[in-house]
């Protein structure tokens, strides 16, 4: 019996155990369900302390993925300012830039019929608007405020009336069109900063969008040229393209001032204004502005030129020129002339008539190069004393003296582009060689002349007796200018004078019919022309 009454014993001990256990984890439980009560109870407290009205707006986490907001621009590529004046008088305009705003809600269930947007661009942007999608339907309503903060501009707007277009699943509404208008060259940017939208989430790519803004017009840099008008030293040169891909530019007016280098004479000189035409899409007007004479010594030692042009700012470097002696020496490589002397005399002369010659005075300069004037060219042609030198074709420039080792010819030009040749003629010659030096002395510009070497030209000829013509004695006409031909002009005259003799009265007249000389013009006259009869000459 002892056996079993153990047995009894052991087993509620064993229950006691267990129900021990159960209450312990019951008592575990209602503490833990206490202490969440509690925290929850303080988390309601801190939410009424800090949203007394108990509008508080859901978690960002959760409120992020409800909401996405996009921004689009519908543009490519930088933009051009087409009109430039003061920017604080009379702002620059340019095509506005536009962004398509699009707002996504995910779960539709959770849709919020209002949405606040707060967007950041540069303070000097004009002209922002938003332009409402006209198709949404029923209209959604927005306002918006404005604050400059620093170097930017923040807009926020606020949207209403959103929930009537949401429907089941996944629903995005174009809500419009922001339209922005720079007002500044340079880096232009719209931005959704995440700390200023904390309840939406911007799609990736729309957080920041950026564009560059470009002038109309580009420059090439104002560079110095050799001249392209005559007794002009350089010019200047540039070109203006228009790069809008939209409008024609009309830049209304240019102008280029010279000023003197610090400590040189003289005071700053506009050298160039001009009403610059229309300038299409694509187009380029070109200007070469030539440098006054009196302005031509004066780069030598330094000097700046500036381009000034009414509708559009120019980078420094671009409108500003600064001559300095390394510029002009590569501007003077290319400025040279080369002149040179070409003609033709023939062997051989007679005293009875002048001796001639054309002579020519070429100028040519490098293919590449803008043609170089000589100025102030003078020409000498020297030959024996006693000859006399003339040119009929440039009398007004040539002067002729005489001297007793020889006789000069002197002609002075003031230009040498390309002139006609001279005629030069030669008397009171005498029977022996002649010989005449033609040389060309430059006064005006000389150090621009490559080659000197072909600016002399020497010519020789003989002079001679003339060889006495031997007529035939029936070679009577015409009288005292025999044709060296018998024929029946002859034979005319002849018949006209025929039987007088030396007794008449007109006889003087008569005789040259007396072919034979013998006081009377008869058949023996007549035979003797038969003779001599040569009609084809002789």
């Amino acid at each position: 019996m002892q056996p079993t009454h153990s047995s009894s014993r052991n087993h509620k001990r064993t229950n006691s155990h267990i129900m021990g256990f159960f209450a312990l984890l019951l008592l575990i439980v209602v503490v833990a369900i206490s202490v969440d009560r509690l925290k929850q109870s303080q988390d309601v407290r801190k939410e009424a302390a800090i949203c007394p009205d108990g509008q508080c707006d859901p978690p960002a986490e959760e409120e992020q993925q409800q909401s996405v907001v996009s921004l689009t621009p519908l543009f490519s590529g930088p933009q051009h300012l087409y009109d430039f004046y003061d920017y604080d008088v009379d702002p620059p305009q340019l095509h506005n830039l536009e962004y398509k705003l699009s707002y996504e809600q995910p779960n539709s269930q959770k849709a919020r019929d209002e949405l606040t947007l707060t967007l950041i661009v540069p303070a000097n942007t004009d002209n922002d608007s938003f332009v409402l999608n006209s198709n949404l339907s029923p209209a959604i309503t927005m306002s918006r405020q404005e604050q400059i903060i620093g170097d930017n501009k923040e807009i926020t707007l606020s949207f209403s009336g959103l929930l009537p277009h949401w429907q089941s699943g996944t629903t995005t509404v174009d809500l419009g069109i922001m339209q922005l208008r720079p007002t500044k060259l340079g880096h232009f940017f719209i931005a959704i900063p995440t700390d200023k939208n904390p309840l939406i989430s911007v799609l990736e790519g729309s957080k920041l969008v950026t564009t560059e803004i470009l002038p109309s017009l580009t420059y090439t840099k104002i560079s110095l040229q050799p001249s392209a008008t005559p007794g002009d030293t350089y010019s200047l040169q540039f070109t203006m393209r228009n790069i809008n891909s939209k409008k024609a530019i009309n830049p209304r007016w240019s102008s280029i001032f010279y000023y003197p280098p610090e400590g040189g004479a003289g005071s700053s000189t506009s050298l160039w204004s001009i009403d610059l035409p229309s300038i299409p899409v694509g187009g380029e007007f070109t200007a070469n502005v030539s440098i006054a004479k009196e302005l031509q010594l004066q780069p030598e030692v330094g000097g700046k030129f500036t381009l000034n042009v009414a509708t559009t700012p120019l980078r420094e470097d671009f409108h500003t020129f600064l001559i300095t002696q390394e510029i002009l020496d590569q501007v003077n490589a290319q400025i040279f002339y080369d002149l040179s002397l070409a003609a033709r005399i023939a062997d051989s002369y007679t005293t009875t008539f002048p001796v001639e010659y054309e002579l020519e005075i070429n100028n040519s300069t490098n293919e590449t190069s803008t043609p170089v004037i000589a100025k102030f060219v003078g020409l000498e042609i020297e030959t024996q004393p006693g000859v006399t030198l003339s040119t009929p074709t440039h009398a007004s420039q040539c002067s002729w003296a005489s001297g007793t080792l020889a006789n000069l010819l002197t002609c002075v030009f003031d230009e040498i582009g390309v002139i006609t040749p001279l005629l030069i003629q030669a008397t009171n010659t005498s029977p022996g060689d002649l010989t005449f030096i033609n040389k060309l002395t430059v006064i005006g510009n000389p150090k621009l002349e490559t080659n000197t070497e072909n600016n002399t030209l020497t010519l020789t000829t003989t002079v001679t007796e003339p060889v006495p013509i031997t007529y035939r004695t029936a070679d009577i006409y015409p009288i005292g200018n025999p044709d060296k031909k018998v024929d029946i002009d002859d034979y005319r005259l002849l018949a006209e004078n025929f039987n007088k003799r030396n007794t008449d009265a007109d006889w003087e007249t008569a005789k040259v019919a007396d072919i034979i000389q013998d006081g009377w013009i008869d058949l023996d006259d007549y035979a003797e022309l038969i003779r001599q009869f040569s009609p084809a000459g002789y």
